[in-house]
C-alpha cells in the first residue's frame, strides 16, 4: 500500500496547485517520483485514479517517471 499514500500525496498536491490556479479540471499529471523502494507505475496509476474520483482530476492521466535513489552513509560506506 506504499504506493497508495504516494498516490494520494501526488492528487492532494494536484489538487492544490488546479484550485489555486482555478482549473476546473484536471487531464494529465506529469511528473517524477524518486524512489528508495521498488514501486510500481501501475499501481501508482490504479490509485491515483481510486483517489481522483469525485474529484476534478478524476480521469487524468498519470505519467510520473520513477528515479531510483541512492544514499551512502559517510560515516560507514
Amino acid at each position: 500500500m506504499h504506493e497508495s499514500s504516494i498516490a494520494k500525496r501526488v492528487l492532494d498536491v494536484v489538487l492544490d496547485r488546479a484550485t489555486a490556479g482555478g482549473a476546473s479540471c484536471v487531464v494529465a499529471v506529469r511528473g517524477r517520483v524518486a524512489e528508495s523502494e521498488r514501486l510500481s507505475n501501475e499501481s501508482l496509476a490504479f490509485h491515483f485514479a481510486a483517489h481522483a474520483r469525485g474529484t476534478i482530476a478524476e480521469g487524468a492521466a498519470l505519467q510520473l517517471s520513477l528515479s531510483e535513489v541512492r544514499v551512502r552513509c559517510d560515516a560507514c560506506g
